[in-house]
């Protein structure tokens, strides 16, 4: 009777314990993501502010922008991911500085692209023959009674057939700017764009525009 009661004091004692144990580590989880959460917003808040520091400051400087294309697809404030056209003062504002029209020399887009393949799926199918099948049986039967059919039919002629299928294949378009300059420093810009073809077709457009301007 004794060791019914110590059982049943630690079962009131412990379990409450255990419970009070796994709510605080719940309350502080909660309070942990709340904390990154916080933390990252922010973050977010400062690069944000940043780019607004940015753009004002090149509008004090060249007036009104023509063309803001912003290439922020991963939801970033990268200055980098910016580019500002003042087409009046042939000043562009890429890869986070100020550039001349003039130092740009030559651009290109290209899609390095990947090809994702489909899953396949594939199942096996068996069919035993059934003339086979019914003559391997009662061979067996005759041979060794029961025992014999089921030794008979498990050898009969099976046929294995193997069906496959697979999902289409995924085009996945990973466009990149690369623009050519007049500086032995840094001949090459690259940003990458993403697989956004709308995107890509105006930068394309963009810098067709500056090379005519050039001319």
């Amino acid at each position: 009777m004794t060791s019914i009661l110590i059982v049943f004091l630690i079962i009131i004692i412990v379990v409450p314990m255990i419970a009070v144990l796994i709510y605080k580590n719940k309350e502080e989880m909660k309070e942990h993501n709340r904390k990154e959460f916080e933390k990252q917003r922010e973050k977010l808040k400062i690069e944000e502010n940043r780019i607004a520091e940015i753009q004002q400051a090149l509008i004090d400087k060249y007036g009104q922008p023509t063309k803001i294309i912003n290439i922020n697809a991963w939801k970033t404030y990268d200055p980098k991911k910016y580019i500002i056209v003042f087409a009046e003062q042939s000043i562009v504002y890429l890869d986070g500085q100020e550039m001349a029209f003039e130092d740009i020399s030559s651009f290109k887009i290209i899609d390095n692209y990947e090809i994702k393949h489909g899953e396949v799926y594939g199942e096996l199918d068996t069919d035993t023959d059934d003339d086979s099948l019914i003559g391997r049986s009662i061979g067996g039967a005759v041979l060794g009674g029961a025992v014999g059919a089921i030794i008979g039919a498990s050898t009969a002629s099976k046929n294995t057939t193997a069906y496959y299928s697979q999902e289409n294949d995924q085009l996945i378009h990973n466009y990149i700017l690369i623009a050519g300059t007049k500086s032995f420093s840094k001949p090459t810009i690259q940003i990458r764009i993403g697989d956004n073809w709308k995107l890509a077709s105006e930068i394309e457009v963009i810098f067709n525009l500056i090379l005519e301007k050039n001319k």
